[in-house]
Parts: structure tokens; C-alpha cells; sequence
């Protein structure tokens, strides 16, 4: 684990720096700190990460010599978008190794646009969260890390109004994967939350309420779901064979716990803390109802193993949530911040630690890591 932290670390330094130079020293330094991550990745041994050994050596060597509509019948059972980027290095004559430096950088760089659209010069910080959330699970469910992180990317697109360049980003997302569905789903949930005032409790409580609504739906009718998701690809069977498999999941109870502990203590209700030195926008509270969403539907986790990842669209803000609380003016809030955070780097750590993606013990025979 100890060189996962070193490299979060080192870019996340890198980030620090560059948010307090200009010019080119601030795009070398962006250049050095989205690397660093991306080399680790692409020198890594195949067997760190599940699917690197699956559909990862498969779509890289069956896109070899061939047409691009070769390559889409050969691995008709992987999204079109993937192939054609395994497709596009093998063009290039990339090898094994360019293909995970590129896959890693496609899931790191809209991250790190989209973290800085909303954080700005605390962009660093940001990131080291994103990494302990994300990063192990990169390196193994590629195809869709790629298409989260170019969701989060299509909602700061549309945010300023690029709206062609918003649906562009969305439709290549959902190539990337078929769960990409999601990012044209983000943008016109934002329109819907911000018509409610920031203060209005019972409208907002309706949306909450609506969203929990359609999660008890997923589990009240959770077989016809499932049929539906397996109907779509082959390989979504799994989540039927594997129906009642899952279990309730601990880390997101607790995460949701902390994110309702903070709301409640900014609350004016509360009494506790009437004024925090955030301004509730609409963006920030939207931010927050994304990161109870994704927990929630994290838990369809009860229902069969896989089927939680609908979250990681979602539970992806988390990372911009905490950094947003961690700047808190009031002392109770930041110290609840900061014990989210800290809950968050050791649950996170576990998580490695206990062999979930098999990103652990981290091995390269580039590096002469064994």
C-alpha cells in the first residue's frame, strides 16, 4: 500500500504547486502530477486488477491486425467505444503498457478537470480523495472508471453551456460503457434541484424523497431488473447467478452518516451552527444530494454483487464535498470534516488491504516490485 500513498502523494504535490505558479511551470507541473499516477498504472503487472486479466488482455490482443469492424464483431461483447480505443493504440503499435498508461489517463484527466472546475486552487486536495477512492478501482473496472469520470467531466460542460460539447463527452461515455447512460441523466437532474430555493427544505426533501422512492422500486422489483440489465449485455448474467450473493454494505451507512451529520449541523434548524462560511449554492448543494445518491445506490449491493457500481456516478463528488467542508470557517464543522476524511483514507485503505480489485500487494516486474 505504502507506494499506492507515495504516488498519491507525489501528484497531489505536483497539483499543490502548480495551483500557486502560472504559465508553464503550472502546465508542467499538472503534466508531472496526472503522469505520475498513469506510469504506476501502465507498469503494473497484469495481475493487479481483476479485469486487466479479463476483458483487458483480450480487447488489447484481438484488436491486433485487424479492421476497426473486425475488431467490433471479434469483441462484439465489449462496449464499441473500448475496442476502438484498444483498436486505435494497436494502430499506433502501443504496447501493453501504452494501453494501460492511456486507459488511466482517460479516467484520470477528466477527473482532474472536473474536480478543478469546482475546487480551483484546492484542486490538490481534491484529488488525493478521488485517489483513495478511486484509484484501486481503476485499475480494475476500467471501462467503466473511464465513462464516471467522463460523466463528472459532461456536467461541468454543461455547466457553462457547452451543450454540444456536454452531449459529445455523455455519448462517448456511454460508448465507453453502457452505465455512461448516466452522464446524460446528471445535467437535467441539476436543472431540476436548482429550481427549488437553497433553503427550501420541503422541496428539496421531496426530491430526497423521490430519489430513496425509485432505490426501494430497484429492490421491490429487483428480478425484473435484473432481467432487464442481463437482456442488455451477456455478460450482466452474472449479477442474476449471483442474485442474494451481496450483503449490506457498512462503508456507505457510514459515509451517509457523516454527510447527514454535517448537513445537519449547517442547518439552521440545528441551532448548532447557524452561519458556516460556505454559501449553500446550488452547485454545492447539488454536489451534496449526488453523494447521498450514489451511497444509496451503493446498497443495491443487498441485492447481488456488481450491481452497486449505478453509485460510482455519483459517490464520485464525494471527493469535492469533504474538500468543500474541510474549508469550513466554523471549527465544529471542520472537525467533523476532518474526521470524515481521515474515516475515509483508513476505510479506503481497508478496502485495498483486504484484497478487493487484487490491486494489493502491488507488483511490477518493470520496477522490480515482487
Amino acid at each position: 500500500m505504502t507506494i499506492y500513498i507515495i504516488v498519491f502523494l507525489a501528484s497531489c504535490l505536483c497539483f499543490y504547486a502548480k495551483d500557486r505558479t502560472r504559465g508553464f511551470l503550472a502546465a508542467f507541473l499538472t503534466l508531472i502530477g496526472i503522469t505520475i499516477p498513469c506510469l504506476l498504472a501502465a507498469v503494473r503487472d497484469k495481475t493487479i486488477g481483476t479485469d486487466v486479466t479479463g476483458y483487458g488482455m483480450f480487447v488489447y490482443r484481438d484488436t491486433k491486425n485487424v479492421s476497426l469492424l473486425e475488431a467490433f464483431n471479434i469483441r462484439s461483447d465489449n462496449p464499441r467505444g473500448f475496442v476502438a480505443l484498444a483498436w486505435l493504440i494497436n494502430l499506433a503499435n502501443g504496447s501493453f503498457e501504452v494501453y494501460l498508461f492511456i486507459i488511466e489517463l482517460l479516467i484520470i484527466l477528466p477527473a482532474y478537470f472536473s474536480i478543478s472546475y469546482f475546487l480551483k486552487k484546492n484542486t490538490w486536495m481534491g484529488m488525493l480523495f478521488f485517489y483513495f477512492l478511486f484509484y484501486a478501482i481503476s485499475l480494475n473496472i476500467m471501462k467503466q472508471m473511464i465513462a464516471v469520470s467522463l460523466s463528472a467531466f459532461a456536467l461541468c460542460l454543461a455547466l457553462e453551456k457547452h451543450y454540444k460539447s456536454w452531449l459529445l463527452c455523455s455519448v462517448i461515455a456511454f460508448l465507453m460503457h453502457q452505465t455512461g447512460i448516466v452522464s446524460f441523466l446528471i445535467y437535467p437532474m441539476y436543472l431540476l434541484f436548482s429550481k427549488t430555493s437553497a433553503y427550501s427544505l420541503v422541496r428539496r426533501f421531496f426530491i430526497y424523497l423521490a430519489s430513496f422512492a425509485c432505490v426501494v422500486f430497484i429492490f421491490a422489483f429487483s428480478d425484473s431488473f435484473l432481467a432487464a440489465l442481463s437482456g442488455v449485455k451477456d455478460s450482466y448474467s452474472y449479477m442474476v447467478t449471483n442474485k442474494g450473493k451481496g450483503g449490506l454494505l457498512i462503508t456507505p451507512l457510514i459515509y451517509l452518516g457523516f454527510i447527514s451529520l454535517l448537513h445537519f449541523m449547517d442547518s439552521k434548524i440545528s441551532g448548532i451552527v447557524y452561519n458556516s462560511r460556505q454559501s449553500y449554492s446550488k452547485e454545492n448543494s447539488f454536489i451534496e444530494y449526488l453523494c447521498v445518491l450514489g451511497l444509496m445506490l451503493a446498497e443495491l449491493q443487498i441485492i447481488t454483487l456488481g450491481i452497486g457500481r449505478f453509485g460510482y456516478y455519483f459517490e464520485f463528488f464525494i471527493s469535492i464535498f469533504i474538500t468543500y467542508r474541510l474549508k469550513e470557517k466554523n471549527i465544529l464543522l471542520r472537525i467533523m470534516a476532518i474526521l470524515f476524511s481521515v474515516t475515509i483514507i483508513i476505510f479506503q485503505i481497508k478496502f485495498v488491504l483486504d484484497g478487493n480489485c487484487e490491486v494489493y500487494p502491488y507488483t511490477s516486474s518493470i520496477l522490480g516490485i515482487k
